[in-house]
């Protein structure tokens, strides 16, 4: 009887013995969880970084000046800059397409006409603060004659160069594709021609004026080269502008000594300044 009486409490006797061991914490079911911590307070901030644009365009703002203003179009080579900020090394550029009607004809020789087509052209420059400003045009051009002239013309050129007080200087590549056949029955055939054009560029007051030239070589086709000491053929081009209000007009003219004589572009342009 004694041996069933102690079989029966000494198991007893061990769990309370586990159990005052154990720590509070863990006797207790509900120190098991954990106590919360302090509600943590968010602070929505909003800020916004400007641009180096944008501080070209407040810069501006605070001079009284506009930013895009007068970006000259004597040639679309040589856009009027002011030094507006600090940020040497910024460069804006823009995107543009303009149509072209032209007439074109030969040099003391019958048999003129017209030519018609569109000039895709890309413009940058720089906004340095002191020192040269820095400008460049890339530009396509595709024309058709007609009226007395036939014949297509393609052409593809980039200059360069830098605006140094009022005067510009500007050079790069130019390659042409051209075939043209006048009512006299002067023809000047199908050919591909590439050559360096430097130009000038002088700006007084709403008046703005260019010259420019450069030969060039015939890489594909069939036609002679003109009697020239230097290149097969030679371009040369003068333009005039004058800026009234809103109003800019343009006055180009373009001379190419080829196998077939002296050709002759001249065109009149008509842009209207609107927000500059």
């Amino acid at each position: 009887m004694f041996t069933i009486v102690l079989l029966f409490f000494v198991p007893v006797l061990l769990a309370e013995e586990d159990t005052e061991d154990e720590p509070p914490e863990a006797a207790d079911g509900a120190g098991n969880e954990e106590s919360p911590g302090p509600v943590p307070i968010l602070i929505d901030v909003d800020v916004s970084f400007p641009s180096a644009l944008d501080r070209v365009d407040q810069a501006a703002e605070e001079l009284g000046q506009e930013p895009s203003a007068n970006l000259g179009d004597l040639v679309g080579t040589v856009p009027d800059m002011d030094p507006l900020a600090d940020d040497g090394g910024l460069v804006r550029g823009r995107f543009g397409v303009r149509p072209r009607l032209a007439w074109t004809g030969r040099l003391g020789a019958p048999g003129a006409g017209m030519r018609g087509g569109l000039v895709l052209r890309h413009q940058w420059w720089s906004l340095l603060p002191i020192g040269p400003q820095w400008v460049g045009e890339s530009a396509l051009s595709a024309s058709l004659a007609f009226a007395g002239v036939r014949g297509p013309e393609l052409s593809l050129q980039s200059l360069a160069g830098a605006w140094v007080g009022p005067v510009a200087l500007t050079v790069g590549p130019r390659a042409s594709w051209d075939r043209i056949a006048f009512s006299d029955g002067t023809d000047l055939d199908g050919g591909l021609t590439l050559g360096p054009v430097a130009s000038v560029g002088v700006e007084l007051g709403p008046v703005a004026l260019q010259l420019g030239a450069g030969p060039s070589w015939l890489l594909v086709g069939e036609r002679g080269p003109a009697s020239l000491p230097v290149g097969d053929e030679w371009l040369g081009l003068a333009a005039v502008g004058l800026e009234l209000g809103v109003l800019r007009w343009t006055l180009r003219g373009q001379a190419r000594e080829t196998d077939a004589g002296t050709l002759l572009d001249v065109s009149l342009g008509l842009n209207l300044a609107l927000g500059e």
